[in-house]
């Protein structure tokens, strides 16, 4: 049985990835306009996202990826530059950019295709052009993992310039990918036809940050 929502809490799936601080803002401003609603976060895959999304389980949702074929809407919300992360004393550290054909001669932290479909398929995209063997020595299934791996010494990774850049003080470091930049984009998922009312004034509030806005 479908459970009816709270019409004082809003129900945002968030994909693995997909939740970095500029969603503060939209927070902050949904606070500011209706203090006595709730935000209830729930970490979800891409698939069960956009299935919850279309039966009413949840009002929002925050994906690496906009929906293909289904009956969701999306608005591209914010992006983030792909870096290179390094532990403290490789030698790519010498380089101020570097290409991806170097990266991939090196041992890799990936992040889990299973549990972080979109991100993993995005940063495997662009390693794959390469087209060499890749050495994957751990599989991360969420930043503060793929941080403590890097640090470690298992391998370098891939991932948003912001989150490498905040976790320096643990012991990793960052370099820009040589060439054009490439970015990882999040967007906000949203029934076409809205299933709550708190879930439709949030998006309104949310298309005024957006990229497009």
């Amino acid at each position: 049985m479908l459970e009816c929502p709270n019409p004082n809490s809003v129900r945002i799936a968030t994909c693995p990835g997909a939740l970095a601080y500029p969603f503060l803002g939209v927070l902050a401003r949904q606070r500011e306009a209706e203090p006595e609603t709730q935000p209830r976060l729930i970490e979800t895959g891409i698939t069960d996202q956009i299935e919850g999304l279309a039966a009413g389980r949840y009002d929002i949702g925050l994906s690496l990826e906009p929906p293909m074929d289904a009956p969701v809407a999306s608005v591209p919300m914010w992006r983030d530059e792909v870096a290179v992360a390094l532990p403290k004393n490789h030698p790519l550290l010498a380089q101020e950019d570097i290409a991806l054909d170097e990266i991939a001669r090196h041992p890799l932290v990936l992040w889990c295709p299973r549990r972080c479909e979109s991100l993993s398929a995005q940063v495997n995209t662009l390693l794959h052009v390469a087209r060499r063997p890749l050495n994957v020595t751990q599989w991360a299934v969420s930043f503060d993992t793929l941080a403590m791996m890097v640090a470690s010494g298992f391998g370098l990774a891939l991932a948003a310039k912001s989150r490498i850049v905040d976790f320096q003080k643990a012991g990793i470091l960052m370099r820009p990918l040589a060439g054009a930049p490439h970015y990882l984009t999040t967007y906000l998922l949203h029934p076409v036809v809205a299933h709550s009312d708190v879930g439709e004034r949030f998006v309104e509030r949310a298309r005024t940050l957006s990229l497009d806005a």
